[in-house]
């Protein structure tokens, strides 16, 4: 997958360099901007915060800002998007909530801080005496209330 993404970007003259590694250096290697300057990082929850905890340094700090997660980090902090993703998990109306989302995701494409790929293939079979099995607001499925009917 990320291969194509690749392919795609060089079209339009942006080289991405996919690197594979073991899981121990790669770990390492990502708090390392120098080293791993783009990583690619999922979170999914249905509610407006998760933009929040993903890209605040406080949080899962995936932009790797000062102040956050790494020590190796120098001098990147960017403390316009940082306003606008405290201003999400502070507000308490919905509408004005999915608009600062909003707000928040286009500064991320726009300072090119993201590329937006998404990938999680998921495939399930069913049966007609199979019952009770339930998806959330992700679309993550749900067991907890399956059960088999007789055949």
């Amino acid at each position: 997958m990320l291969q194509l993404v690749a392919q795609q970007w060089r079209q339009v003259g942006v080289a991405l360099s996919v690197k594979a590694g073991d899981a121990g250096s790669r770990t390492l290697d990502n708090l390392d901007p120098l080293k791993t300057p783009l990583t690619v990082s999922e979170v999914g929850r249905a509610d407006p915060d998760v933009v929040k905890s993903m890209f605040f340094p406080g949080n899962r700090d995936a932009l790797l800002q000062k102040g956050g997660s790494s020590d190796k980090v120098q001098s990147f902090r960017d403390d316009k998007l940082n306003a606008l993703l405290t201003a999400i998990s502070a507000e308490v109306d919905a509408q004005k909530r999915l608009q600062l989302t909003g707000d928040a995701q286009r500064y991320l494409l726009d300072n090119a801080y993201v590329i937006p790929i998404f990938e999680e293939p998921q495939v399930f079979a069913g049966a007609k005496w199979v019952k009770g099995v339930s998806f959330e607001a992700v679309g993550r499925p749900s067991f907890y209330g399956a059960w088999l009917d007789k055949r």
